[in-house]
């Protein structure tokens, strides 16, 4: 990294020190998630290795990097899940981007039994993951010093709170007879111009 900003700028004290570098690679390590099937969600496992306890500035950007709920709210947590959705199934990304759905249907009602079934998991998998936030959370920042801790959760992770939890529960849809049209209403996919 420092290589390539030498090559690209004069200004010395712009490079990163030995000790920069390796916050940066804990860091990255730190953000790397597990599955946990019991609570149908993802963590950080190096959250959780006492062995070999993050520093405090890893540990702050493997949180943030999984948060987006705690930091930003709802809103912010699902406009997350649609932008996943797209990330995980670029396929999806003509048929629904460019409302195509009802033409499918009468093409293809097989292809869309399985984007619903998609989307279904999906829109399970975030009520999951936002409760095993809420739950995993007290035992995440518990390496902070103490006067911390409170400082954390009403500024930065202001809205990981059991209100909060309820309410995605509430909005999201997770029957399993919930139809293709009201999951992506759902998510809110943006047509193409």
């Amino acid at each position: 990294m420092n290589q390539q900003i030498q090559e690209h700028c004069l200004d010395d004290s712009a490079l990163f020190t030995e000790v920069d570098l390796l916050i940066i690679q804990e860091a990255i390590a730190a953000t790397i998630c597990a599955y946990d099937p019991d609570e149908q969600a993802i963590y950080q496992p190096a959250l959780y290795d006492n062995e070999n306890p993050l520093s405090p500035v890893a540990r702050i950007l493997a949180l943030a990097d999984i948060s987006s709920l705690g930091m930003e709210g709802v809103d912010s947590y699902n406009q997350e899940g649609s932008l996943l959705v797209l990330e995980e199934n670029p396929d999806l990304i003509p048929i629904l981007l460019n409302q195509e759905t009802k033409t499918q249907a009468v093409d293809n009602s097989e292809l869309l039994e399985n984007i619903r079934q998609r989307l279904l998991k999906r829109a399970r998998f975030q009520v999951n993951f936002a409760k095993s936030r809420l739950k995993r959370y007290p035992q995440e920042v518990a390496s902070f010093p103490t006067e911390v801790i409170p400082i954390l959760k009403s500024n930065v992770f202001r809205y990981l709170t059991p209100e909060t939890i309820q309410e995605i529960e509430s909005t999201t849809p997770t029957s399993e007879d919930t139809n293709l049209e009201v999951l992506v209403n759902f998510f809110r996919f943006k047509p193409n111009p």
